[in-house]
């Protein structure tokens, strides 16, 4: 019945609580040493819904037919009687509950440097970073940190190298993984800056590599994972009642999925008509998750979790001709 569902049970109603803060200092050290900054971030985000019911039970029949045979001996279907489902209330009764909730922090700490001088330009940064989210339910915790630190630097317009490193942290890998470090070098030549060429307006060579981390993968790989096994028998009664088994073993290697990307790259314009500039790349996907199903004999009656040796390779060039 819509209409008693939609008009005769009740009503729900959500209360909904976000609470946002923000907080940024900022502190020159120049005294120290020109162009050297202190800096800390740091955020907060509340979010709470309670669900509060007020509801009732409404009377509802069922008339069900039976089939029987008639005087004259032909199968016919009579009125049966009558079922009653349900009960009359009145009052309409209240329930409250915690229907969702979430609470991320963000905190970020730092110096940076930036300076200038004679014909060398110095960009560098040192920086601590944490991010945790806590949701309703188990499971639903994430945290991660990092330690970050990189420099760029570029003499006379002419060359520029630029390293960082990211010593990352997080909680949805096993103990022994959940560090990584990840480190980045790029290097640039202006050739056109070392030669007095009139109608040539930029000629610039490029080198990249790098290795990049990535822990948003299927989590508690590493734990024993058991689901619904087959029925048995239980107690005198001969009662059918379902077991557990052991479904997936844990994974023996279970860590950040990495990518190692190196780039090669020439820029060039002249003419003030004609840009031109080429790339080539490879990059190499490894620690993939991948299936461990062949790595256990059969006869042991479980499969292997996923584990992290999966590996793609990507090669590629990309070109671009402007006039």
């Amino acid at each position: 019945n819509p209409v008693a569902q939609s008009s005769y049970t009740g009503y729900a109603t959500y209360h909904t609580r976000n609470v946002f803060a923000d907080l940024g200092l900022e502190q020159k050290l120049d005294f120290i040493t020109p162009g050297l900054t202190a800096f800390a971030k740091g955020s907060i985000d509340v979010y709470a819904q309670n669900k509060d019911v007020r509801s009732k039970e409404y009377i509802y029949q069922n008339k069900a037919g039976v089939l029987e045979k008639d005087s004259q001996g032909n199968l016919a279907i009579n009125e049966g009687k009558t079922l009653q489902y349900g009960e009359e209330e009145y009052e309409l009764g209240f329930s409250s509950s915690l229907a969702g909730q979430e609470r991320g922090t963000n905190i970020y700490a730092g110096l940076n440097y930036q300076r200038s001088f004679k014909e060398h330009i110095v960009n560098a940064s040192a920086f601590y970073r944490l991010m945790k989210y806590v949701g309703l339910g188990k499971g639903t915790t994430y945290a991660n940190q990092d330690v970050t630190a990189f420099v760029d630097y570029a003499y006379k317009d002419k060359y520029s190298v630029a390293l960082s490193v990211s010593y990352n942290g997080t909680n949805r890998l096993p103990a022994g993984s959940r560090w990584g470090l990840f480190p980045a070098l790029s290097l640039g030549w202006r050739i056109d800056k070392e030669f007095d060429w009139n109608n040539i307006q930029k000629l610039n060579l490029r080198a990249s590599a790098g290795i990049t981390g990535n822990d948003n993968i299927t989590e508690y790989l590493d734990k024993h994972q058991f689901t619904a096994g087959s029925s048995f028998m239980f107690t005198n009664d001969i009662v059918a009642s379902t077991g557990m088994k052991e479904n997936s073993l844990p994974s023996s290697y279970y860590t950040y999925e990495k990518n190692a990307k190196f780039n090669l790259g020439v820029d060039f314009a002249a003419w003030d008509l004609l840009y031109f500039t080429a790339d080539g790349f490879y990059e190499r996907n490894y620690d993939r998750l991948a299936s461990g199903t062949n790595l256990v004999s059969s006869m042991i009656g479980a499969t292997l979790s996923n584990i992290s040796e999966g590996v793609i390779d990507y090669y590629g060039f990309e070109t671009a001709l402007n006039f």
